[in-house]
C-alpha cells in the first residue's frame, strides 16, 4: 500500500511476498472496490485494488512479509513539494480489530516495526478507554467519517491525528475487514493548503489546465475552460488540440507541444488570440505555459497547458492604442467630411462593422445648442462598411431623417450612446425601418449602437454602429471608447464648421472689396484673376486695383495684406482705400507709398490698443504683420513707366518682341515696417507700346515645395515668347502656376495690361 499523487491509496503484491501469501491475500478480498479516503479534502480520494487477496488465518510471519513487501507503485507522479511532507498510513483491521496489514508509512510515523505491529489489537494503539467490544462499536457509529484520535508510538509518546475507519465486506455471509486511514493534524493542513492551491489556481474561470498524454491527445481539462468561448465547451478528455485550435494556430500549437515534450524546456507566456490582429480590442486571448510531465525516471509522459485569459488585458491595450492613432488622425483638417471619413475609418473594421455619420444641418448653418426635435434634418458626411451588401453609400445630397423613436434620436436627445446588444430584440430598432432592420438581420447584423457626437456646448450628429463579423455584441467598454472619440471628432468637426462660417465670410467681404469690375482705360488693356487660398487656409489678403489718374494716366496697384481670415480681408479693404485716398492726391509712387506706410503704422497702433477675446493667431494686426504693395503708373504721353515697390514682387514685362524682362526694384520695407522713415526711389523706365505688365502676388510663385526665386525663374520662362491676349496670358499663368498642384495655399492675384501710345499732349 503506498501513496500516490497527493491523496491516493492503493495496495500492492511485489515478487518478494512469499507466493502462498498472495493467494491467500487474493482469496480474501477479491471484489474489493473502492472506498474515499478524506472527504473533507475536495477532489481526492483512495483506490484499493481488486486483486488485492487476505485469508481469514493468517500466519503472523505471512503477515508480516506481506506487510515488509508493500513499496510504491510503479510509474506514479512523485506529489509536488507541497504534499512531501504529507503524513498519512493505511492498515488493515479484521473483524476482531486486530492489525492485518501495517503500512511503511504507519512504521515510519508510530515506531512499530511491521512484524510487532500485525496482529496487534487496534486498542493498544489508540487512546481510547475500553475494550475490543466498545471500540467495534465506535468503528460502527464512526464509519465513513473522520474523528479526532491520539495515537500512541513505540517510545510512549502520543500524538494526534484524524482517523477514518471504512467497512470494507467481501461477500455476503463475510466477516467485514476495517480500512483505516491515519492522517497527522498538520499533515491534513498541508493537503488541504495543496488542494485549495490548486483549486485557486485552475476552478477559476481565468486559468485553464490541460494535460496531455504523450500522443498529445488530452487526459484531463479542467472546468475553466468549458467558460472560455475560445474553447469547445464540449469534453476534451480524448481528444486533439486541433479540435479547438485550426489552421496556423494549430500548427505554432503543436510545435510548441512537441518541442516542450522532447526538450523538457518549458514555454512561458506565448500569447494567442482567435481571429486576425483586429481582435485586440474585440476578441478573446489567452496566454499559454507548456510543461513536460515526468515519471520517477525522468522520461517523459505528457505536457501540461496552463493557460490564462488576458482577453481584457489585449483589449485595453488594444483600444489605448487605437485611441492613440486616432488623436494623430482625427481631425488634421479644417474640413467636416474629411474630419468624418476619419473617424470612421478609424473604427472600421477594428470596433465596428459599418459607420455612418450624420451631423445637423441647421439654417444659417451656425449650430446652437437646443433640443434635438423629431425629424431633423441631417446630412451624412461619411460612411464606411466592411460588407459589399452592405455598401456604405451615401444618399443623395446627403439627406438623413431619423423618426422620433429611433434610437439616434435618443442619443443625441439624451446625450448618451444607446447600445442594442440584440438587434433582434430591439423594438426601437425595428420601429425606426423595419425593412431595414429585416435586411440587417438578414446579413447577419446582431449588435447595433447610436453615439451622439457632441461638444460640451453642443450636439452636432450622431454616429451609427454595426456589428455582424465580431462575435459579441457590443459592450460598455465600446460605448466608452466610441464616445471619447466622437468627442474629439465632434471638436474638430465644430472646429471646421467654424472655420468655413468664418472663411465664407471673409471670402464674402473680400470680394466685395475688391473690384467689381474695372472700366476702360485708354492707356492699358487690362485682366485679372483672383484664386482664394484653400479653405482649410483661410482667404488671405490680396487686393488689385486700376486706378485712372490725369492727363490720361494709370495707376496699377497689386498689394498683399500679410495673415488670413476676416481680419486680413478687412486690413485689406482699408489699405486699399487709403491707396486710392493718396492716388486722388496724384502723389509720386515713391512718396505715395512712404505715405501709406506712416498711415498703416498708425492704424496698427490703434489696433493694438483694441482687446479682441475672439482674436486668433489668424488675427492681423498691422504694426506687426504689415502688408506689401506694388505700384505702378503709366504715362502713355510719354510711354514712361514709374515703380515704386514696398517690399512686393518685382513686376514681370513682356517686350513686343518676345523678350521678358524683370526690372531691378530698390529693396524696400513691408508697408508699416518702414521703422526708420526712409524712403526708396522709385523706378523709371521707357517701355514700347504693346509691351505687357504682368503684377502679380507672392502665392503665383510661392509654394511649399518651391521658394521665390524659384518660382520667378519658372515665371519667366513660362511667358517668354507670350504675345496672347491679357485675358488669354491671365489662364496661361494659373494653368503653369498653379494647375493641379494640390491646394492654394495663398491667395493668387494676377493683373496684366498692356500698354497703349497715345498722341494726346500731356
Amino acid at each position: 500500500m503506498t501513496a500516490i499523487g497527493s491523496g491516493f491509496v492503493a495496495f500492492s503484491i511485489t515478487d518478494s511476498t512469499p507466493s502462498s501469501g498472495r493467494e491467500q491475500l487474493r482469496q480474501r478480498l477479491h471484489g474489493l472496490v473502492s472506498v474515499p479516503l478524506r472527504p473533507w479534502s475536495t477532489g481526492f480520494s483512495a483506490h484499493v485494488e481488486k486483486n488485492l487477496p487476505v485469508q481469514e488465518a493468517e500466519t503472523r510471519q505471512e503477515r508480516g512479509a506481506v506487510a515488509m513487501s508493500m513499496q510504491q507503485t510503479p510509474g506514479c507522479v512523485q506529489p509536488p513539494d507541497l504534499f512531501v511532507r504529507t503524513r498519512t498510513a493505511v492498515i488493515t483491521l479484521d473483524a476482531d480489530g486486530r492489525v492485518v496489514t501495517w503500512a511503511p508509512e504507519a512504521a515510519e510515523w508510530l515506531g512499530f516495526a511491521a512484524v510487532d505491529a500485525i496482529g496487534m489489537p487496534v486498542a493498544s494503539l489508540l487512546a481510547e478507554e475500553g475494550d475490543d467490544t466498545a471500540l467495534a462499536s465506535r468503528f460502527q457509529e464512526e464509519a465513513g467519517r473522520a474523528v479526532r484520535a491520539t495515537l500512541h508510538r513505540q517510545d510512549g509518546s502520543a500524538v494526534d491525528a484524524w482517523v477514518r475507519f471504512d467497512q470494507i465486506r467481501l461477500s455476503a455471509g463475510e466477516a467485514p475487514f476495517w480500512l483505516v486511514t491515519m492522517t497527522g493534524l498538520d499533515s491534513a493542513r498541508y493537503a488541504d493548503m495543496g488542494s485549495a492551491l490548486l483549486e485557486a489556481m485552475f476552478g477559476n474561470a481565468r486559468t485553464g489546465l490541460i494535460i496531455y498524454d504523450s500522443d498529445l491527445r488530452v487526459v484531463f481539462a479542467n472546468p475553466a475552460l468549458q467558460r472560455w468561448p475560445q474553447i469547445s465547451g464540449e469534453q476534451l478528455v480524448g481528444r486533439s488540440f486541433a479540435d479547438f485550435l485550426e489552421g496556423a494556430q494549430a500548427a505554432a500549437y503543436e510545435r510548441g507541444l512537441r518541442y516542450v515534450l522532447k526538450t523538457g524546456r518549458p514555454i512561458i507566456g506565448a500569447q494567442w488570440c482567435n481571429s486576425d490582429s483586429a481582435s485586440a480590442i474585440y476578441g478573446n486571448c489567452w496566454a499559454d505555459s507548456f510543461f513536460r510531465l515526468e515519471d520517477p525516471s525522468k522520461e517523459s509522459i505528457g505536457v501540461a497547458d496552463v493557460m490564462f485569459d488576458t482577453s481584457e488585458s489585449t483589449r485595453s491595450r488594444g483600444r489605448r492604442s487605437l485611441m492613440s492613432r486616432a488623436i494623430k488622425r482625427i481631425g488634421a483638417s479644417l474640413d467636416v467630411d474629411q474630419t468624418a471619413a476619419e473617424f470612421c475609418d478609424t473604427l472600421v473594421p477594428q470596433v465596428a462593422d459599418y459607420v455612418t455619420v450624420d451631423v445637423l444641418e441647421p439654417p444659417g448653418r451656425e449650430l446652437k445648442a437646443y433640443a434635438i426635435e423629431p425629424n431633423t434634418p441631417m446630412r451624412r458626411v461619411a460612411a464606411r462598411s466592411v460588407h459589399r451588401l452592405l455598401t456604405a453609400e451615401i444618399p443623395p445630397e446627403g439627406a438623413v431623417v431619423w423618426p422620433p423613436e429611433s434610437p439616434q434620436i435618443d442619443a443625441m436627445y439624451e446625450e448618451r450612446p444607446v447600445v442594442i446588444r440584440q438587434l433582434s430584440e430591439s423594438s426601437e430598432w425595428y420601429a425606426t425601418d423595419p425593412v431595414w432592420v429585416c435586411e440587417l438581420l438578414d446579413l447577419g447584423v446582431h449588435s447595433a449602437m447610436a453615439v451622439p457626437i457632441r461638444t460640451p456646448e453642443v450636439v452636432i450628429g450622431v454616429a451609427t454602429l454595426l456589428r455582424w463579423r465580431k462575435p459579441i455584441p457590443f459592450e460598455t467598454d465600446d460605448a466608452r471608447l466610441v464616445e471619447e472619440l466622437a468627442c474629439r471628432a465632434a471638436l474638430s468637426i465644430d472646429n471646421a464648421r467654424r472655420y468655413d462660417i468664418k472663411n465664407r465670410i471673409a471670402l464674402t467681404l473680400q470680394k466685395r472689396l475688391l473690384p467689381q469690375c474695372i472700366k476702360m482705360h485708354s492707356a492699358v488693356e487690362v485682366a485679372y484673376r483672383y484664386l482664394p487660398a484653400d479653405d482649410s487656409v483661410g482667404v488671405g489678403g490680396d487686393w488689385f486695383d486700376v486706378i485712372p489718374l490725369p492727363n490720361h494716366r494709370v495707376a496699377l496697384v497689386v498689394g498683399d495684406v500679410t495673415g488670413h481670415g476676416i481680419h486680413a480681408a478687412a486690413a485689406m479693404g482699408r489699405l486699399r482705400a487709403t491707396i486710392c485716398t493718396l492716388a486722388a492726391l496724384d502723389m509720386p509712387p515713391d512718396e505715395l507709398l512712404f505715405q501709406a506706410d506712416r498711415v498703416t503704422r498708425h492704424l496698427g497702433e490703434g489696433a493694438d490698443d483694441v482687446e479682441d477675446p475672439a482674436a486668433t493667431s489668424e488675427t492681423c494686426s498691422w504694426g506687426a504683420l504689415g502688408a506689401t504693395c506694388l505700384y505702378i503708373v503709366y504715362d502713355p504721353t510719354v510711354r514712361r513707366c514709374t515703380i515704386a515697390c514696398a517690399g512686393h514682387p518685382a513686376p514681370v514685362f513682356i517686350h513686343p518682341t518676345g523678350h521678358v524682362e524683370i526690372p531691378q526694384l530698390s529693396a524696400s520695407p513691408p508697408l508699416g515696417m518702414n521703422l526708420l522713415g526712409l524712403s526708396s526711389p522709385a523706378a523709371d523706365m521707357e517701355l514700347q507700346p504693346g509691351t505687357s505688365l504682368v503684377l502679380f502676388s507672392d502665392g503665383l510663385i510661392e509654394r511649399r515645395d518651391r521658394d521665390i526665386e524659384s518660382g520667378v525663374d519658372f515665371l519667366r520662362s513660362s511667358l517668354h515668347n507670350a504675345q496672347a491676349s491679357p485675358d488669354r496670358l491671365c489662364d496661361l499663368i494659373l494653368r503653369t502656376m498653379v494647375g493641379s498642384a494640390g491646394p492654394v495655399t495663398d491667395d493668387v492675384t494676377v493683373l496684366i495690361a498692356r500698354i497703349r501710345a497715345t498722341s494726346e499732349p500731356r
